[in-house]
């Protein structure tokens, strides 16, 4: 039940934001807020199917990897059909090494993902939408300068408190069981 609680607590920083961000904005920029929060909605589910679903005997980088290529299968017609295909040039600069670091954050960033799902369970690695929304506004802080009113710190605690009772799955824990392909590789 507290873990239930701390993902409403951290729903609830979110929501502070969202309240003092756009309190008399207009109907365009609440669509853009829905449409906003079907990113940690999408966190959540990635992390819930992989840790039903994903067979034991697939390494963390190999299912990264699979997800990674499949991505690319999916976005390479899009990109085509929008004109918004980026060719590298042969000789690298500044776009290239942008969309390399980039590629290479985020496959970073997916595999320390699967690991926290792995080790510490989807329910808490579904707060790193939380988490991601506080370093955001961190570097915010630091990089842009910017500064903080009370609306923002009360979500801050909000999600805090929300991380803290979620926390790490206990040993205890029953994990999900394992997907059907799973069960039926042992067999064999």
């Amino acid at each position: 039940m507290s873990r239930f609680a701390g993902l409403l607590l951290g729903l609830g920083g979110v929501l502070v934001i969202l309240y003092d961000k756009f309190t008399g904005a207009s109907p365009g920029g609440l669509l853009w807020t829905i449409v906003a929060l079907a990113i940690p909605t999408c966190y959540a589910a990635e992390g819930i199917m992989l840790a039903a679903k994903r067979p034991e005997n697939i390494p963390t980088v190999t299912t990264v990897g699979m997800m990674q290529l499949l991505a690319a299968v999916i976005l390479l017609p899009i990109a085509l059909a929008t004109d918004q295909m980026i060719y590298p040039s042969a000789k690298p600069g500044a776009l290239e090494l942008t969309v390399f670091l980039i590629a290479a954050a985020s496959l970073s960033a997916n595999v320390l993902f699967l690991y926290l799902i792995n080790n510490l369970g989807s329910v808490f690695t579904g707060q790193a939408a939380y988490f991601t929304t506080v370093a955001g506004i961190g570097w915010s802080i630091v990089l842009l300068g910017e500064s903080l009113n009370a609306w923002i710190w009360a979500s801050l605690v909000f999600m805090a408190a929300g991380l803290f009772l979620v926390g790490p799955k206990s040993e205890a824990e029953a994990e999900p069981p394992p997907s059907l392909d799973a069960r039926e590789a042992r067999q064999t």
